[in-house]
């Protein structure tokens, strides 16, 4: 069967098979550590701790986002980030957390597919074109 990639949109392979050279076990590591900080960043940035400590989390949540090609992520917690640090724009947040959580679900949820595809087939296609879902 045919491993299916993630649209490039949610999750971009291409890219990061660039930036780790090629090496796909760091590629699959690396996704695995962002799998992790999106589970433990989005609650932090969209709950009710402190403006200071969501701007915190959104600001890290979007350099990991970066790194592996999740760039509706990351534009969203720069978003976020961004009405968190500035007065007056509290009230923006709102609808900037209920998009990030639909996004990292998204995200999460392309990222685990493709990942147990990849490790039951023993392989993984990061150097092969596109075949989005």
């Amino acid at each position: 069967m045919p491993q299916t990639r993630p649209h490039p949109s949610i999750l971009d392979l291409d890219y990061l098979d660039r930036q780790t050279f090629g090496d796909h076990q760091l590629a699959r590591d690396l996704l695995v550590l962002f799998d992790g900080q999106c589970a433990r960043l989005v609650p932090l940035m969209t709950g009710e701790c402190p403006r200071g400590e969501r701007a915190e989390a959104a600001h890290a949540l979007t350099g990991a986002a970066r790194a592996v090609g999740a760039y509706r992520i990351a534009s969203l917690a720069t978003e976020l980030e961004a009405c968190l640090g500035a007065a007056g724009k509290e009230g923006r947040a709102d609808p900037v957390s209920a998009a990030m959580m639909e996004a990292s679900a998204e995200v999460r949820l392309a990222l685990r597919r493709y990942l147990a595809e990849t490790a039951s087939s023993g392989t993984s296609d990061l150097a092969k074109p596109n075949r989005v879902a």
